[in-house]
């Protein structure tokens, strides 16, 4: 669980990468810098001055690339609180781990780095010491503030495409196909067993005598099953989980409820990793939480942009068909020979038509673009989707139609047209 937890805080957080290639850079310089102490130092690679002069050059690459550094984080502060602003302060965690912004980081700290230790193995010929003039060091330092004017460059174009509301909301969609396919299991969905069973399997459950409470608060962001699943067959019971991914847990709140007395009680707790954010990678609602934010706050007063609306509803309407298609499990998983080990809440499909729809029904049905794109939205997903997903999405359509009274009335009529065939005027 520690290990997980590092992993989370090292792809959320900026400074591992960079540092990373700081160390590396550092140990390039070392290692090309006995190079040139050798006879193993390739002719091309001879500097053609002094050690002042040596000494003048990586002095200038430092401080330049001390300046891009500077303006890549100025930058990189800049368009965080623009796009927390501006959007939702969920979509962060999009640009906190943003690969590209990471590794320009990194190639400027690591450039920096290594300029700075070659600059300090430069000596020259005083006080009758001999003059050491690293030649293939100062040389690949040249090529390594080529290779950053090349990612700053790079940089420059990539935050220009990053905070423009399409690519971010596209983004996000990605990440939530990638966590449905993650959730979901193999086949087809047909309606049935599309969520956890609400009080079905209680017989299987047996009786639970011992509760696992939270050690802290937190918001449950994963759970490790496979432990869970090894304690239970070990003492042959059940462990129920109480929180779901996405739920904020208060400290000494119920984690996890078991039919046998636990051996260690926060081993078994530490198998619900709890983080002060919800993350996106186990928790598909997250994403449609992301996309409602960000519509909700374009259909405000104050921003008015029903565009950006109909945007997040066409990222929905992808997502809600790919889950529609597919069968979402039921929270139960099973040990060696069957046997039922650990049941956790699984989001059904109803909970998650209600999570992707009921907002952007309520504050988009005075909009004709929004009400319109719903409504398309809902009568292609019932067309598409098998019989057993279209009665939330039925429901969704009627309490749509009972809100057309909010329409401007003289343009009531637009709110169900959408482009068609063109037709001859013969």
């Amino acid at each position: 669980m520690n290990l997980q937890k590092l992993l989370y805080e090292a792809r959320y957080s900026y400074w591992p990468v960079p540092a990373l290639v700081a160390v590396g850079m550092g140990a390039l310089a070392a290692g090309l810098l006995a190079v040139d102490g050798s006879d193993l130092a390739p002719g091309w690679s001879r500097f053609y001055g002094d050690a002042a002069e040596a000494r003048d050059v990586m002095s200038t690459l430092a401080s330049a690339v001390l300046t891009f550094t500077t303006f890549t984080f100025s930058v990189t502060i800049v368009v965080l609180q623009l796009t927390s602003s501006q959007f939702s302060p969920r979509v962060l965690q999009n640009f906190l781990r943003d690969r590209r912004t990471q590794a320009t980081l990194g190639v400027f700290t690591g450039t920096f780095v290594y300029d700075l230790v070659v600059l300090r193995s430069v000596r020259g010929a005083d006080g009758g010491a001999e003059a050491f003039v690293p030649g293939l060091s100062v040389t690949v330092g040249y090529a390594l503030a080529v290779v950053s004017v090349g990612f700053f460059v790079q940089y420059v174009h990539h935050v220009a495409q990053s905070v423009r509301v399409a690519n971010i909301i596209q983004r996000i969609g990605s990440d939530t196909r990638k966590a449905i396919g993650r959730m979901t299991a193999d086949g087809d969905g047909d309606g049935d067993g599309d969520g956890a069973d609400a009080g079905g399997g209680d017989r299987e459950l047996g009786e639970m005598v011992a509760t696992v409470t939270a050690p802290r608060c937190g918001v449950v962001t994963s759970v490790n099953v496979g432990p869970l699943t090894h304690a239970a067959a070990q003492a042959g019971g059940v462990v129920e989980v109480a929180v779901a991914p996405g739920e904020f847990v208060p400290y000494g709140t119920a984690l996890l409820r078991a039919s046998f007395e636990p051996e260690d009680g926060r081993a078994l707790a530490a198998c619900v990793v709890l983080e002060p954010e919800r993350s996106i990678e186990n928790d598909v609602a997250f994403g449609f939480r992301q996309l409602v934010d960000i519509a909700e706050r374009a259909l405000s007063p104050g921003v008015n942009d029903p565009t950006t609306a109909s945007q997040c509803l066409d990222q929905l309407h992808d997502l809600v068909g790919r889950l529609g298609r597919q069968r979402l499990p039921d929270g139960r998983h099973y040990g060696p020979g069957g046997a039922l080990r650990v049941v956790q809440p699984a989001w059904s499909w109803d909970d998650l038509v209600h999570v992707a729809f009921d907002e952007l029904r309520h504050w988009g049905a005075g909009s004709l673009q929004v009400h319109q794109n719903l409504r398309h939205a809902l009568t292609s997903l019932i067309r598409a989707l098998p019989p057993g997903r279209h009665r939330p999405l039925r429901e969704q359509l009627d309490l749509l139609e009972a809100r057309r009274s909010d329409l401007p009335a003289p343009e009531r009529p637009l709110a169900d047209r959408r482009p068609g065939p063109q037709r001859s005027p013969d």
